[in-house]
């Protein structure tokens, strides 16, 4: 029988090059994701310093570092659905679902001012580019402007059929009287306080709207609603300039980048598309896990924040790849050095041995920090406990006290490591270092694992604790001793100066301090 020879020599096809376009949307990497107890119903860049991010999520205000998601939080009485920030990065604003609206100062937690702006929930929230007024709407079919000094209402409109959904400023106006409005009752309304009619006009997109973005050049806008986004001009409002129409389910939010010669659109398809302003072109498509509610791109492009339905707010970071001109490439001389730098000489029998040095391993509560995996760094605090590195401990359990997470940790470890660690918190109750950290740590033990029976229960845990009790009642003892003590030598003191009030010796003047230095 003859078998055939098969032809093994396999053609590859070359790979599509990929276009400056892709390139540049491939340097934004992850360097953060964060996950929330609750969806993100708005994401806001500080216009001055791109490094941090506003987050509007359950009941508060969340302003987050970009880089390692470290946050101070603007509580609210309410659900938070909305927010936005001065131009000056020096006030924050948020509207509830109550149709309240609380402005804080950028380092202050409590509200500047409380308005009861609507009588059911605020749905955006803008400051006027002037910083003197805010301009909301909510589903209460209303639009109206406040004054932020005073907090009077100087302009409501309520005319609108169904829901005003979203709103922004007329770009670069400085104006507090223009700003457009969009609805569900599929229209978007042009608004000039100053004229007698206050609606200048009135747009029809075809759909319910849920987001506008507005342009620099203030006569161009964009509106967002179903799976259609339109750009129109506000002197020819009849028809759009452009319809785009790449997505394949309802899009939520629209943003532009520095130069606005990108405009993107994100929606619960999970894409987030990026058109030319120029040709109005989709030359970009990111995907993302899980359906988009909201998104914003920092004004000097640095990062790109997308707050998705899964309750996570995805954070990447622009890193430009480095021109083959701009590496710098070591010559041969400094190739050496460096592996000199790494070697040890020996000199024996008049021979030169060289031995490498070896690379110290890094250690794993730092690799685990760098991660953010704070409960994995506070194990491996636990298990390095075991040989005796106390000081680094020390120093964990202060970074985690530091970055606010140590609730977090002490509830995710499990009952050995927590039997461990209150041992640990036990010996350094006399240290005078570690003291303050030391009952914060208990405190916090026992609130979150006093109602757990097996913790209860533990022996080894029972023992620990009336071990540390009488630790404590011993050092409140000596306290007490050491009061009663210096009470005394108080007295002892005033005695010794009333006996000297009327005639006191020289010689004891001059000496005292003498006499101090030696004891």
């Amino acid at each position: 029988m003859m078998f055939k020879k098969l032809n093994t020599d396999f053609v590859s096809t070359p790979s599509r090059e990929k276009s400056d376009e892709e390139k540049y949307w491939d340097q934004y990497r992850h360097p953060l994701n964060l996950r929330l107890h609750s969806r993100v119903h708005a994401i806001k860049f500080l216009n001055l310093s791109s490094k941090s991010f506003l987050c509007a999520s359950s009941n508060k205000l969340e302003c987050y570092e970009s880089r390692n998601g470290e946050s101070v939080a603007y509580f609210f009485k309410e659900k938070v659905t909305c927010c936005d920030i001065r131009k000056d990065d020096s006030m924050f604003v948020g509207g509830d679902e109550k149709g309240y609206v609380r402005i804080f100062g950028a380092k202050q937690k409590k509200p500047l001012r409380m308005i009861k702006a609507h009588d059911l929930t605020v749905t955006n929230v803008k400051f006027s580019d002037n910083k003197r007024s805010l301009i909301t709407c909510s589903t209460d079919f209303k639009a109206k402007i406040f004054d932020i000094a005073t907090s009077e209402n100087k302009f409501s409109y309520d005319q609108f059929k169904d829901k005003a959904t979203c709103l922004d400023v007329k770009g670069n106006s400085n104006d507090e009287n223009c700003f457009i409005c969009g609805s569900y009752d599929k229209t978007v309304r042009i608004f000039d306080t100053r004229e007698p009619t206050p609606v200048v006009s009135t747009i029809d997109h075809g759909e319910g709207v849920d987001t506008v973005k507005t342009f620099a050049n203030g006569t161009l806008f964009a509106s967002g609603g179903g799976r259609i986004v339109k750009i129109w001009d506000m002197r020819k409002n009849t028809e759009p300039i452009k319809m785009l129409a790449d997505h394949h389910k309802h899009i939520m939010d629209l943003s532009v980048n520095s130069d606005e010669t990108r405009i993107l659109s994100a929606g619960i398809d999970r894409l987030v598309k990026i058109y030319s302003t120029g040709s109005f072109e989709c030359l970009h498509t990111l995907t993302y896990p899980a359906p988009i509610l909201t998104f914003d791109v920092a004004k000097d492009d640095k990062y790109l924040a997308v707050g998705m339905s899964d309750e996570t707010v995805s954070v990447k970071i622009k890193v430009e790849q480095q021109s083959v001109e701009d590496k710098i490439v070591p010559i041969f001389s400094e190739r050496k050095r460096k592996v000199l730098e790494k070697t040890e000489f020996h000199i024996a029998n008049n021979k030169t041995q060289i031995k490498h040095l070896k690379k110290e391993k890094e250690n794993k509560t730092e690799v685990f920090l760098r991660q953010f995996k704070h409960t994995e760094a506070l194990k491996a605090g636990i298990q390095s406990l075991r040989g005796k590195k106390s000081e680094e401990f020390y120093a964990l359990l202060f970074e985690l006290e530091r970055r606010d997470v140590l609730d977090t940790c002490l509830t995710g470890i499990g009952l050995t490591d927590m039997t461990a660690l209150l041992r640990f918190i036990h010996e350094s109750l006399g240290n005078p270092t570690m003291f303050d950290l030391s009952v914060t740590i208990y405190e916090k033990i026992l609130t979150l694992h006093g109602g757990n029976i097996d913790f209860v229960n533990n022996q080894d845990v029972n023992k620990i604790l009336k071990s540390s009790l009488q630790k404590v009642k011993n050092r409140l003892k000596l306290s007490r001793d050491m009061t009663t003590f210096a009470s005394q030598l108080e007295m002892l003191e005033s005695a010794m100066f009333n006996y000297y009030q009327d005639d006191l010796p020289k010689s004891f003047e001059l000496k005292s301090d003498k006499l101090d230095e030696k004891f």
